[in-house]
């Protein structure tokens, strides 16, 4: 009998934990939108390439997998994802990821989106021409 209250203890603790860990955070595990926000970080023109990053930042400790990718306009045609990059981290206030792109002739206008599971997309756009 003791053993039964025990191992229904040590369930109770650690089910909750397994739910977590597959690295997607879900709308169940009581996460309110203020405790985590996704950040894109303003795509910049380093050495011939575009560098862009992006993550989500909480105020606990979550599993996350993050999506950043780097949007690209030409003129007036609507942007397109032309790279991305994930990650996926466990049990972290913090997760992000970088990459880079190479630049190509002309002018077009950069922008980092942000996807993770269950929280709003960041989105930041360079306001510069390079």
């Amino acid at each position: 009998m003791i053993i039964r209250r025990i191992l229904a203890a040590v369930s109770a603790l650690f089910l909750p934990l397994f739910f977590l860990g597959n690295g997607t955070a879900h709308a169940a595990s009581g996460i309110a939108a203020s405790e985590c926000h996704t950040v894109a970080d303003t795509p910049i023109y380093q050495g011939g390439n575009i560098v862009y990053s992006g993550g989500v930042v909480c105020d606990g400790q979550y599993a996350w997998d993050v999506e950043v990718k780097l949007l690209m306009k030409e003129g007036t045609k609507p942007y397109v994802e032309v790279a991305n990059t994930s990650t996926s981290c466990f049990l972290s206030y913090s997760c992000y990821d970088t990459d880079y792109y190479p630049n190509r002739a002309g002018n077009q206008s950069w922008c980092t989106q942000v996807w993770v599971v269950n929280l709003r997309h960041a989105t930041a756009c360079e306001t510069q021409n390079w």
